[in-house]
């Protein structure tokens, strides 16, 4: 009776179940677990690292994890992040600038940016540059 109920769970059920009770990962069916679901219960509990099935995580999954684990970095898949995760990422972990292409990430029409508008870009690199103001050499440079 008790294993049909863990059964039915799906993997966000999971995620935030396994948040406040680590103890029963046990019981955790690995497949029913997405890169979401992933990165929230890492974020939370990072001793299930073993176990994440890294090729899951998307560019925004990966933006949310290193913010608050960097010590994930070597498992991660930089070209999945997008410009707009680069931003984010850059603004608390500045040490991953050498990780992506730089000059890219401030020029508006690099693939970094395909699916963000100029606004988009314009109000990310502001954030960007108010928490690390030594970027600003890069935006200034890509400025015509």
């Amino acid at each position: 009776m008790e294993s049909r109920v863990w059964e039915k769970l799906n993997g966000r059920q999971w995620s935030m179940l396994l948040r406040k009770h680590p103890r029963i990962f046990e019981r955790l069916d690995l497949k029913k677990m997405s890169g979401k679901f992933w990165s929230g219960l890492l974020r939370e509990q990072p001793q299930f690292a073993a176990f994440c099935v890294w090729e899951k995580l998307n560019g925004w999954h990966w933006c949310e994890l290193l913010r608050e684990h960097p010590e994930f970095a070597d498992h991660c898949v930089w070209e999945k992040l997008s410009g707009e995760f680069w931003c984010s990422l850059l603004m608390c972990q500045p040490q991953f600038a050498g990780k992506c292409s730089m000059e890219e990430l401030a020029d508006r029409n690099s693939a970094y940016w395909a699916d963000q508008s100029d606004e988009e870009f314009e109000e990310d690199w502001e954030c960007l540059i108010r928490d690390q103001p030594q970027f600003a050499k890069w935006r200034e440079g890509s400025v015509k």
